[in-house]
């Protein structure tokens, strides 16, 4: 199994027996612990201050004292780590903590743990998760975990892993891979199985791209926050082949943006507005003819990997706006600045525009700074002046607008049309924010410019905070503390004697926040809290000398805590009291709920103060406006809080958007299915459940250590029984099962579980329809769902290529056949490529390449050194006679291309044969 650098792997050796070797589990343990860096108190780092230790024979742990803390009773003991041990009693191993009390109870063969919420345990040489309450969340029916990211972990069956939302147990990406780690979003790596491949994969299990010999991941690029706040993320790719290593750059959707892995590592790389910026060393830079400073060459790529700009230029900005790109330098002979057209379609290193300047900034909503001949002026994205070169400098750039001094010193807002907002204006600008505008004289006289209204006003005073809507300033006549709440936009004082104002979650959205004033309560002067609206008034909470603090919850919910009691109380926007009972904690606001805390129970209330769930349950959260869960056990309630199921589940999580999935049991946990309703479709008696169809559901069963699947209806009524190594769907009335009356091959039966055919398979795949791929003896051919033949069993493989189509080998030949089994070519190419999404695909034969569409018809000749698959733009690339070019889809050229070919190996596709139930 190849290792990763984004996810740590449990096991080398087969769990089972990794365990029969206790001092490595035990040296593990302890180096975690060493290596541990958020140690508190007396204890220095890396120093466990309770310890394991063996006596005659039995181990337990002492403190640094050398004192007996939890007694000398286990046969084996590992050091602690976050918490929890691993010990072995009786021959069988459980954890406790570090008082000794039991967590996981002693009845399994070995426990592996890494530190997270998961164990992996082990028992009769099967391995499966059980998580801190001792409940199994993954049935022990595997040969190794191992968890990763997200909720997720892969699952070996001895064949290949499995990824698995491990909060449901279901399968999230098939079994045809040795080995799966997270690489960036919601982007997988696996390493294909006997093999020395590698794949890139989504959460629906589609490969978006196939490696090469020893690829690793090696960098993921993201966005440069200081530029740009997108989150796309992209992979650098090495591959090793002899001595040789090549790369290659990924972008999320698993596509290659380089037509070919490069041999050289590159440089920097940067990712800005959409663009890949590749800066790296010059292939030629050795030869004498090459400037110093062409040690380095620039290339530019989109995110479909299309070249816009590439050469050895002085500098290339990288932070690329309205598609147009800043590079210094274009010859040997002048010194200049230039922008770049950043189109594909426009072609490489075109002009945007025929303009040089001396010196340029890049563009910002649509407009640019230059300078030509000592004068400052503005371009738009044409090259067109909006600004005349009579600027004299220029300062901030903010929403459109640009704030610039004149060449009378002065100062002056612009739009991106080259509109002044302001008159020229002589006091120095204190804030711009491209809306606001504020300067200031010598006298502390601030004048306030709003400039989307166009409206102005003055004020008198110091320490100014801006909020979306207000200012708060202090004035002459305010002591240091108090300030004064002004309208931002109109200049009305709200409000003379203002101490605090707390800003909202998102200060760009406004909405009511909490205030603070001086008030008057018998001619004596007190602090007051209330609730400052968006309209700008001030409601005042009542009681103020006896609030302890205040707290927003949300837009129209306040909770506030007295002083007298420390209990909490619950107001809305217009500090109005919604409920009259007190609460010793408020959780959240959701969908209209407020989840609330009594002595140490949970309820809910709406945001009338209605109590929806009383405070009962250990725990509660809202599934949606309609549905709400509450953990006694776990009950199902309407929006109104009835009860509709009992309160016997261990969780209730979503299935679908119709079906929850609820759980149920101790150490074994059973699963089943519940609508919204509470009505139970499947009862939680399952160790998995998975819909087939609405009235289908694939179900598994623990059967003398073994996991059994079948197939039951919306009524729990068996419809196939549940007896199988393996179920798959083929239609409503059909399937094909493992092991009908004892035999290990694979049949089809119909819902009366009567064999449909009196023939054995050794592999079955699933293809469309009601067709399915069947194995024997080693070879390959096509059955419907009952089992009548489509095709001869006569191919060495047959894989899907999409709903319609099927990609068959025959002694190291490929062609194409539809799903009633014709041939659409002759088994004659070498190799066929092909993408679900695109009609025309890469045949090869006899070292050339060419391209077929879906009915088999050659839309090219096999004239090709070498052809890509079409990308969205309609276009691909090939190699003729060692040079590369783009093509449309008749064929025709379209430009030279920059980059050779993406080399890819074509992997067959595997099927697992121990997994008991899939479909």
């Amino acid at each position: 199994m190849m290792p990763s650098i984004f996810s740590t792997r449990l096991y080398t050796l087969p769990l089972y027996l990794l365990f029969l070797l206790p001092f490595s589990t035990a040296s593990l343990a302890q180096n975690s612990d060493s290596n541990c860096c958020h140690c508190h108190g007396l204890h220095a780092c890396g120093t466990p201050e309770v310890f394991p230790k063996k006596r005659e024979g039995k181990y337990g742990y002492i403190n640094q004292q050398q004192e007996e803390v939890i007694p000398f009773i286990y046969e084996y003991a590992a050091y602690f780590k976050h918490g929890r041990a691993v010990v072995k009693k009786e021959g069988k191993y459980g954890v406790i903590d570090k008082t000794g009390q039991t967590i996981i109870p002693f009845i399994y063969d070995a426990i592996s743990d890494s530190g997270s919420d998961l164990l992996a345990v082990v028992q009769n040489h099967r391995v499966g998760c059980v998580n801190m309450k001792a409940e199994v969340v993954l049935p022990l029916i595997y040969d190794q975990v191992n968890c990763l990211e997200n909720g997720l972990l892969t699952a070996d069956y001895g064949q290949g892993d499995l990824l698995l939302d491990f909060a449901t147990g279901e399968p999230v990406i098939p079994i045809d891979y040795d080995y799966i780690a997270h690489v960036a979003a919601n982007l997988y790596r696996k390493d294909y199985m006997y093999s020395d491949g590698m794949a890139l994969t989504n959460l629906q299990g589609e490969v978006l791209y196939k490696g090469l010999r020893n690829a690793k991941v090696i960098e993921t690029i993201q966005s440069d926050d200081n530029y740009n706040s997108a989150t796309q993320e992209f992979i650098k790719l090495e591959s090793k082949v002899g001595d040789d290593y090549f790369y290659q750059i990924i972008n999320s959707e698993g596509k290659a943006l380089l037509p070919e892995p490069r041999k050289d590592s590159f440089g920097t790389i940067n990712y800005y507005n959409g663009y890949i910026i590749i800066h790296e060393p010059n292939p030629v830079k050795n030869k004498k003819e090459i400037r110093s400073t062409d040690e380095y060459i620039y290339h530019i790529i989109d995110t479909q990997g299309n070249v816009v700009l590439t050469g050895d230029f002085d500098f290339v900005d990288p932070r690329i706006n309205n598609n147009l790109i800043l590079v210094k330098n274009q010859s040997n002979s002048e010194d200049k600045w230039y922008y770049y057209q950043a189109n594909h379609q426009a072609g490489h290193n075109k002009l945007a525009f025929d303009k040089s300047f001396d010196k340029a900034e890049i563009f910002s909503d649509g407009m640019a700074l230059v300078s030509k001949d000592k004068k400052i002026g503005f371009i738009n994205t044409q090259g067109e002046f909006v600004v005349d070169l009579d600027i004299k400098t220029f300062g901030e750039i903010q929403k459109n607008r640009f704030l610039v001094v004149d060449k009378d010193d002065n100062f002056r807002v612009i739009d991106n049309k080259g509109k002044f907002l302001t008159a020229a204006i002589e006091d120095k600008p204190k804030y711009f924010n491209g809306d606001i505008l504020i300067v200031e004289n010598s006298e502390a006289i601030k004048k306030v410019y709003d400039l989307n209204r166009g409206t102005h006003f003055e004020i008198e005073g110091s320490d100014v905070e801006l909020y979306k809507d207000f200012m708060l300033i202090k004035q002459p006549d305010n002591f240091n503390y108090r300030r004064t709440l002004v309208n931002l936009h109109t200049g009305d004082i709200i409000h003379k004697q203002v101490l605090d104002l707390q800003p909202t979650d998102d200060e760009s959205q406004g909405g009511a926040r909490i205030i603070e004033v001086v008030g008057y309560q018998n001619d004596k002067r007190i602090r007051q809290y209330g609730v400052l609206s968006q309209e700008g008034e001030i409601h005042l909470f009542d009681e103020p000398q006896n609030i302890y603090s205040i707290k927003r919850m949300s837009d129209d919910v306040f909770v506030v805590q007295k002083e007298d009691s420390y209990k909490f109380h619950i107001y809305n926007a217009q500090a109005q009291l919604i409920s009259k009972e007190d609460y010793d904690d408020v959780k959240a606001v959701q969908h209209g709920y407020v989840i609330v805390e009594k002595e140490g129970l949970i309820g809910a209330i709406d945001r009338q103060g209605n109590k929806v769930i009383p405070p009962t349950y250990k725990d509660l959260k809202i599934v949606d406006d309609k549905v709400i869960l509450a953990e006694q056990g776990m009950s199902l309630f309407n929006k109104n809080g009835k009860p509709l199921t009992p309160p016997i589940y261990n969780n209730i999580g979503y299935y679908n958007e119709e079906l929850l999935n609820v759980d149920l049991g101790y150490l074994d946990k059973y699963t089943g299915l519940i609508d919204k309703q509470g009505n139970t479709i499947v009862p939680a008696t399952y160790l998995a459940v998975k819909m087939l169809t609405p009235s289908l559901f694939l179900v598994v069963k623990a059967k003398n250590h073994t996991a059994k699947a079948g197939v039951v209806n919306e009524h729990n009524q068996v419809v196939i029984p549940i007896e199988y190594d393996g179920v798959k769907h083929i239609d409503a009335e059909n399937f094909a099962v493992k092991g009908y009356n004892g035999h290990h091959g694979w049949t089809f039966i119909n819902r009366d579980n009567q064999q449909i055919i009196k023939q054995y398979f050794n592999k079955v795949r699933r293809q469309a329809d009601n067709r399915m791929a069947v194995r024997q003896e080693g070879k390959w051919g096509l059955v419907d769902g009952k089992g009548n033949a489509k095709s001869e069993m006569i191919y060495d493989d047959m894989v899907n290529i999409n709903d319609t189509l099927i990609k068959v080998k025959k002694d190291a030949k490929y062609g194409i056949m539809n799903m009633e089994g014709r041939l659409l070519t002759p088994i004659e190419y070498d190799d066929i490529e092909s993408s679900k999404d695109d009609e025309l695909m890469v045949v090869k034969k006899d070292a050339k390449y060419g391209y077929i569409d879906q009915q088999g018809n050659l839309i090219t000749a096999l004239k090709y050194d070498w052809a890509e698959l079409f990308n969205k733009n309609d276009t691909a690339l090939v190699g003729i006679d060692h040079k590369s070019y783009e093509i449309d889809r008749t064929g025709e050229i379209l430009r030279p291309a920059k980059y050779g070919r993406r080399a890819v190996k074509q992997r067959p596709q595997y099927e697992q044969e121990k997994r008991p139930a899939t479909d």
